[in-house]
């Protein structure tokens, strides 16, 4: 009766009448038994919202391997019984052959083309039927990825026993699997973050590390900041600091003397999404037949003129053999030197993030090759 009369707006002075009347509970004490009633319904969200509960959990997803055969033999993956791998090979298997190489330039190419397009969409508008695809090596084909999650698990991972119970629970509880079966499945490619891992690793005894592509892509980033980062407050033109510093970003701490690694998405964007662009943007005005680059994009009337354009480019301006050819002279041009080396290490970065992003497994292998050459040495 008292809730009804609060909903209703009772007044209190009714509210003591009523209560005199024995009808009805007085009005301090319908307030009071409202607020007990909000508490005891509050409590219970105020433990889900609270900031310092937290439980450790697990989860982890299946996924098939695309067009592979699931009975390949666990024979396939040797044990590792050492740091440091043991590898029959010379050097003619570390150098590029003249195919690998080819297909390398051919990306870069292209990758040179498509920033032009960008920067001008007419353009590509025009030619869009004339534009060729990039070029792809052993590309993985367009399909669905079939995900099936495991129930998730009540299991702190973060120490070795945790780990064995979570790889018994899923293969064991979760799949049911045998020991038989895992013999006939084959090899499980297991997948996470570096503590998931090294964990993993500690349980299987592997003492050989393993190296993933979105950690070729951190070092790779990092290895272009590093050796063109230049010093801090010097003029140099070239230097991604000074282009840093120019277009009013955060500082950042980079180079080969830095004490510790530069943020990976800062420098990412600063070399793929402003230096690079910016540099062959640049290229192009000065390679084009005509003094202003919007009146030659305007003017073009067949795609064979950007691929003359480009080509000049990629000789000139982007090309290691280029800078070696500058440097046998007796006074050298060290800033435009080091923008031709930049800019060819910058569209390997560029070749490599494309591939990823393709699953075209032989660009990105050829790109490693030329990177472990490229950067050797260098920590």
């Amino acid at each position: 009766m008292c809730m009804y009369l609060l909903a209703c707006g009772t007044s209190r002075s009714l509210f003591d009448d009523l209560n005199h009347a024995g009808i009805t509970l007085s009005y301090t004490q319908a307030i009071l038994k409202l607020k007990q009633l909000g508490e005891e319904r509050l409590a219970e969200t105020r433990r889900h919202d609270s900031k310092d509960h937290f439980d450790n959990g697990t989860t982890a997803t299946l996924v098939p391997i695309f067009k592979v055969d699931e009975n390949t033999p666990l024979a396939l993956k040797p044990p590792r019984t050492n740091h440091i791998p043991i590898l029959n090979f010379n050097a003619a298997d570390l150098l590029p052959n003249p195919e690998e190489a080819a297909r390398v330039q051919d990306g870069q190419l292209w990758h040179i083309k498509d920033i032009l397009f960008n920067a001008y969409p007419n353009l590509r508008k025009r030619f869009a039927h004339s534009i060729l695809p990039p070029p792809v090596d052993q590309q993985a084909p367009v399909h669905k990825t079939e995900q099936y999650p495991v129930p998730a698990m009540h299991i702190d991972e973060s120490c070795l026993e945790g780990t064995l119970h979570l790889l018994k629970t899923i293969f064991c509880d979760s799949l049911q699997l045998t020991e038989d079966d895992i013999r006939r499945k084959g090899v499980v490619i297991c997948a996470g973050d570096y503590l998931s891992l090294s964990l993993l690793d500690k349980i299987s005894a592997i003492r050989q590390g393993q190296t993933g592509l979105l950690h070729v892509k951190f070092a790779h980033a990092r290895m272009v900041a590093n050796e063109y980062w230049g010093k801090p407050n010097s003029k140099s033109p070239w230097s991604l600091w000074r282009v840093n510093t120019l277009l009013g970003r955060k500082p950042i701490s980079a180079g080969l003397k830095a004490k510790s690694l530069p943020l990976f998405r800062s420098i990412y964007e600063l070399i793929l999404n402003l230096t690079l662009p910016d540099n062959i943007l640049d290229a192009s005005r000065i390679s084009c037949p005509l003094e202003d680059l919007d009146e030659w994009v305007t003017s073009v009337s067949d795609v064979t003129e950007i691929d003359v354009v480009a080509r000049r480019i990629l000789d000139e301006l982007c090309s290691g053999r280029r800078v070696e050819q500058l440097r046998r002279a007796t006074l050298r041009d060290v800033p435009f030197e080091n923008i031709c080396l930049f800019n060819r290490d910058g569209l390997h970065l560029r070749q490599f993030k494309h591939a990823v992003k393709r699953g075209d497994v032989g660009v990105v292998l050829d790109l490693i090759k030329h990177l472990m050459l490229a950067f050797r040495g260098t920590g």
